[in-house]
């Protein structure tokens, strides 16, 4: 079932002709795909199967309900149970109550007519064989029905319901479904309760002068809801989310489209015939249907919920309210919840309503593929249209619509970010929605809130997946007005596909939001197309990412409908903030934001025609953010073309474009063609207040205001060189241009992430760049770090001449660098002295034969030494920071891309900067790294290795700086280098276009190629014997390529996985001090005491030692469960007691551990590990809780406690040992 998700997605039309939806190129790929039964009801031995009793049930006959109740149940007092192969119709049209207080449970076939009029009140509902439902027939189509007909579930009780599976599926067990449940275990639900050309919602076309008469965007409207429906009338002013008005139609009329209501709207709500543009107009939502499920009684807001639990079978849910459905506070009890079906391929959920939810609305939870169209949600608890795990792909939300989401008084578990309530709430992009409409929420109206957790994350089908990374499907004309933040919102935690391109979203408004349209933080790649934006507190924030592009699009601070509102004494608020900001952040190695043909209307300081309450507004259309002091970090490049202003003042530019008050440094824009321009130039706008532009400007460059100097015909470049945190501290750079002209780059970092130097630089010189210390003395930073050349350097702006790769050198100190001419000779002599010698010899020397070139050995560096020749740019993986190449992407497992230089040269280089491959052996090697060789070959290294396909991971380590030699060089040709024997192929990356011999195999699809050379190492490095030959090719199965620079492999080495300890005082050698931790311990325990907890305990502030071996050192003291001095620390309630020695509760789902000191000359019993993976010999206990100090590093922080101390949450490993619980 998993390999059919990511090709198919469900129908959205009600029809049978399951229309298709084809994704971007961009996005998810959406194909179509027959299935038949069998691939499409694949058993699992996990879910609930259709019963094999029921195969004829649709040819059965069918009995009375009144019959069947009368020969073979005593519903008062047993539960009502249908049996497998049995029919049974509820043929009940005089509006009597089926009271079923033992619960019916469905195990063949109840079905309803579609002129049934009864309630059924009962504890519960559940469907184990078929449950349907006619629709409508032609003279009944409207709501209400003109017979009056309607069908009511009622649930009632408050006991916990379980149940025992019938027939074929027994094995599923005792199975809870919790209080008030309509449970689906392996049956059907096929409602059609509404019918499918009748509009559940639609947009207000006009409203008469009294408030009582309507007509509706779509004429059908007035066909389908009758005398008595209610209709939702959403808000229309900022932030103003519960401003919704409820009505009642008094008639309609089909023929003029008239709906009249049986009493005026309250407030006149805006139409399409108001002319302000249809963005405008209201939504109206049908809040009636003829089939209403809803409790008894909703004490503490614990109301009836509705399951497809495990379930693999099509559901069919058309037309149902679902009022005061839900549980709050109780997890997985929501009005409409598809609960670990995964493949629900054909589920459809159309033109429902949950209305007054207890929480949430409609809930995909571990199941792929469902479709749900057309649906209504209103005053609503919580996340409304949700995936909850973020595990489910290949969902459609089409033309939904979703008021009034309000924030909960109680969540879930603290985790839960129900308490910014979102109508649309999106965990995993790879899901689709379009034309739906968040109109009103307490909070935000869509958030894409990348995660994955819960028992979703197990599913085969999100084996390495990573929402945060992943492809986005159709994301198209949706909609988020009036909610009290965010439009939409890819913020605080982000969205990086990296590998995928572009990710595009068309025809998206936001208006009339609080807080920003469009917020983005920590994103890549987002496009938006076709966007309108305007009536917010904000329009388009970024607020950390890059290569955003916003296009065709219009930026609207203020609109004629929101002045005429305000003249009226309504509206919410005058907004008055800026159109497009840009972060002052550091950046993701990117080209920021771009906007072509963007429209920005009414940014002025007076609202035309109407006087803003404030007086001012002063509002820009393109400005910096200053938001925290992370931003006073570099920010990213700028660029834009066919811009446009409409309706602003003579203040030019103060509001189209500046940076005053910006908290950084370094902004430079390129307006490609004069948009921006005083004079329609292109050319560059420079900040003024950054010391290294302004001494670097050209002298054509001039004052514009906005805290800005224009400089015409200009062409700017961005660099940034990145480094380590620790690395080039006290370190300035200094600039240097070809005409002597000079200035210097501070050092800036935001608290233990990578440091950097950067400024843009215009074209028509050359640079040098070198660094000094704080005496002024030359420096470089890090023995061995290199910025590996031009990454450092953006891509061309778009302008022209742009600054070229060659015109902008790094020049480290002598010697490192490698001079690129002879020495010049000042001056010849004027004269020489004669020769002793009187005559010329009679012949030259005879040469016999020529030299023997010797054979080239090729090592890793960050710079070649002077002789060696830079081969290119490599991709081996690396375990931690300082190994001293430059860092590339993530690989996962604890491994790291890093890219030193392949520097091939004819002798063995001893400069310090040349890191070569040692064995773990050697008393000079270090940090562990990997390459590949052929399956079946020796290990030279005795460091092992996993296997990747037709390739075993191999790990050298690198040398020390003082190691004359190599143990392990390449070679490009079979014969080594005296010294070295032939250990056979390697496999390693290059980047495309490397100055190689080596043999190329496949290229990926980021510009590497993969290469193999000879790996030769010094004889007698091991006493591993080598292979009798050698392989005669290359090996023909290729292991997974990476998909960027390279940044992911499906397969990973084995890893020597790092381990972090307890330390009483400093680290020991090897080992990486990841900050002060804060765990309890008793008066007696070795660590450096803190302040008094209570109860006889106190805080103890160790420090976190990480490193890939058990430390032995007499200064660690680590976690056993005897031992010395009683410590704690919080885990996982339900990861268990790893010690045995008990703990209370600490709330949020935490309990107290308390292991004991270990001997200081034992091996630690348990130990923590940054990501899920243990050292050999210990075993996964859970994750655990513990805080550090803010500058700890240990993992990510979740939420700040006492003062500067942050939660981490590590993953405990524990020894394979009996005395281990």
């Amino acid at each position: 079932a998993a390999a059919l998700l990511f090709g198919v997605i469900n129908g959205v039309n009600a029809n049978d002709d399951q229309t298709k939806l084809r994704g971007r190129s961009s996005s998810a790929a959406v194909v179509e795909e027959d299935h038949n039964d069998a691939a499409r009801k694949l058993q699992h031995s996990n879910h609930f199967l259709e019963s094999a009793c029921n195969a004829n049930i649709t040819t059965a006959t069918c009995a009375p309900i009144q019959t069947f109740l009368n020969t073979t149940q005593s519903p008062i007092d047993i539960e009502v149970k249908i049996p497998c192969g049995v029919c049974v119709t509820a043929d009940i049209t005089d509006d009597s109550i089926l009271h079923f207080p033992k619960g019916l449970n469905i195990v063949g076939k109840l079905h309803i007519p579609e002129n049934a009029s009864f309630e059924l009140r009962t504890t519960y509902v559940l469907v184990q064989g078929y449950m349907t439902m006619d629709g409508p027939s032609a003279g009944q189509r409207t709501i209400p029905r003109a017979d009056g007909a309607k069908v009511k579930v009622v649930l009632e009780g408050n006991d916990n319901i379980s149940f025992m599976p019938d027939g074929d599926n027994t094995m599923m067990g005792q199975t809870s479904i919790g209080i008030k449940p309509f449970a689906v275990a392996g049956g059907v639900l096929d409602i059609n309760a509404i019918d499918d050309a009748c509009p559940s919602w639609t947009i207000l076309k006009s409203l008469s002068q009294d408030k009582l008469e309507i007509t509706l965007n779509d004429p059908s409207a007035a066909e389908c809801w009758a005398e008595g429906a209610e209709l939702l009338f959403t808000p229309d002013e900022v932030g103003l989310w519960h401003a919704t008005q409820v009505a009642t139609i008094a008639s309609s009329n089909s023929t003029t489209g008239i709906i009249t209501l049986t009493s005026p709207l309250p407030t006149r709500s805006t139409s399409i015939e108001d002319n302000y543009g249809e963005h405008f107009a209201v939504e109206v939502a049908l809040l009636s249907r003829r089939v209403t499920f809803e409790p008894a009684e909703n004490t503490n807001l614990i109301g009836g919920h509705t399951i497809i639990l495990h379930t693999q079978v099509a559901q069919n849910i058309k037309g149902v309210e679902f009022r005061r459905f839900g549980q709050q506070g109780t997890l997985g009890r929501y009005p409409v919840h598809f609960h670990m079906s995964e493949n629900a391929h054909g589920s459809t959920v159309f033109k429902n309503l949950v209305r007054e939810s207890n929480q949430r609305c409609y809930v995909i939870h571990g199941t792929h593929a469902v479709s749900l169209s057309d649906n209504v949600a209103y005053d609503t608890f919580g996340h409304c249209f949700m995936i909850e795990d973020g595990g489910e792909h290949q969902n459609t939300f089409l033309k939904n619509l979703g008021s009034k989401t309000k924030r909960p008084a109680k969540k879930i578990r603290a985790e839960e970010t129900d308490d910014q309530p979102t109508t649309f709430w999106m965990p995993n992009p790879v899901n689709h929605f379009i034309g739906n409409v968040a109109a009103g929420s307490e909070s935000m109206g869509f958030w894409l809130e990348p995660m994955l957790r819960g028992p979703s994350k197990n599913l085969a089908v999100n084996a390495g997946f990573n929402p945060g990374q992943a492809p986005m499907g159709k994301f198209d004309d949706n909609k988020a007005h009036s909610n009290v933040g965010q439009g939409i919102a890819f913020y605080p935690h982000g969205y990086m596909p990296w590998n995928h391109g572009p990710q595009i979203m068309i025809g998206l408004v936001a208006i009339k939001n609080g807080a920003h349209g469009i917020r983005i933080g920590a994103s890549n790649q987002l496009h938006f197309h076709g966007a309108y934006i305007g009536d917010n507190g904000g329009g388009f924030e970024n607020s950390g990412g890059a290569n955003h592009v916003v296009r065709d699009t219009v930026i609207e601070r203020i609109s004629d409908h929101q002045k005429s509102l305000l003249a009226k004494g309504r509206g919410g608020r005058d907004p008055c903030g800026e159109g497009i900001t840009f972060p002052s952040d550091k950046d993701h190695k990117g080209q920021g934001t771009e906007m072509y043909n963007v429209t920005f209307k009414a940014y002025d300081p007076w609202i035309t025609g109407n006087p803003s309450p404030t007086g001012t507004c002063g509002a820009t259309a393109i400005s910096s953010t200053t938001i925290s002091p992370r931003h006073t970090l570099y920010t990213m490049k700028i660029k834009f073309s066919g811009l446009s202003f409409v309706g602003e003042g003579s203040s030019y530019p103060n509001h189209r474009i500046s940076v005053c008050g910006s908290a950084s440094t370094g902004h430079a824009f390129d307006d490609l063609d004069g948009s921006i321009s005083p004079d329609g130039t292109p050319g560059t706008f420079l900040q003024q207040n950054d010391p290294a532009l302004m001494a670097l400007k050209p002298d054509s460059c001039r004052d514009v205001g906005g805290c800005l100097l224009f400089c015409p015909n200009t062409c700017y470049r961005h660099i940034k060189l990145d480094m380590p945190g620790t690395v080039g501290v006290g370190m300035t750079a200094v600039v240097t241009r070809s005409d002597g002209v000079s200035t210097t780059l501070p050092r800036k970092q935001f608290r233990n992430w990578n440091a950097h130097y950067g400024t843009a630089l215009s074209s028509g010189y050359t640079y040098d760049i070198t660094f000094v210390d704080g005496s002024g003395n030359p420096t470089w930073p890090g023995t061995y770090y290199n910025f590996p050349h031009p990454a450092w350097m953006y891509p061309s702006a778009g302008c022209s001449p742009s600054l070229g790769d060659t015109d902008v050198e790094l020049v480290p100190p002598s010697p490192s660098r490698t001079p690129s001419l002879s020495p010049t000779i000042s001056a010849l002599p004027t004269s020489s002295p004669k020769p002793t010698i009187s005559h010329e010899p009679t012949q030259y020397p005879t040469v016999s034969m020529a030299p023997t070139d010797p054979i080239e050995a090729c090592y890793l560096s960050n710079i070649c030494p002077v002789g060696f020749t830079d081969k290119g740019r490599s991709g081996i993986l690396g375990q931690t920071d300082s190994i001293g190449f430059v860092r590339g992407g993530n690989f996962g497992y604890g491994w790291t891309w890093y890219h030193p230089h392949l520097c091939c040269g004819g002798y063995v280089p001893t400069d310090t900067n040349t890191k070569a491959m040692c064995a773990k052996h050697d008393e000079n090697s270090e940090h562990v790294m990997g390459h590949w060789m052929p399956v079946g070959t020796p290990d030279p290294y005795l460091a092992g290795g996993g296997n990747d396909g037709a390739w075993d991971w191999r790990h050298p380590r690198t040398c020390t700086a003082s190691t004359s030699s190599s143990v392990c060089v390449f070679s490009e040709v079979e014969n080594c280098r005296p010294g070295y024997e032939n250990w056979g192929k390697a496999r390693i990356l290059m980047e495309a276009g490397s100055d190689l011999s080596f043999n190329a195999g496949a290229s990926t699809s980021a510009g590497w190629n993969y290469h193999t050379p000879w790996l030769c190492c010094t004889e007698g490095i091991t006493t591993t014997k080598k292979p009798t030959m050698e392989p005669t090719n290359e090996p023909t199965e290729q292991s997974d390529e990476p998909t960027l620079s390279p940044t992911t492999f499906s397969k990973s080495p084995v890893p020597l996985v790092e381990a972090c300890y307890l330390a009483a005082g400093s680290c020991p050698d090897g080992y990486v001090n990841e900050g002060s931790a804060g765990v309890l311990g008793q008066a007696t325990t070795p660590f450096n005491r803190g302040g008094g907890f209570g109860w006889g305990w106190y805080w103890h502030h160790p420090e976190i030692c990480c490193g890939p071996e058990s430390p032995m050192a007499t200064n660690l003291y680590a976690m056993c469960p005897a031992g010395g001095s009683v410590i704690g620390h919080t885990h996982k309630a339900e990861d268990g007691d790893p010690y045995g020695n008990g703990g209370s509760n600490d709330g949020g789902g935490w309990y107290w551990r308390h292991p004991y000191t270990c001997s200081p000359s034992d091996a630690s019993a348990c130990v923590f590990t940054k990501e899920p993976v243990g050292p050999e010999g210990y075993t996964y206990k859970g994750q655990s809780r513990i805080i550090m100090n803010s500058s700890g590093t240990f993992t990510a922080t979740y939420g700040q406690k006492y003062n500067g101390w942050w939660y981490h949450q590590p993953f405990l490993f524990c020894k394979d040992d009996e005395t281990i619980a």
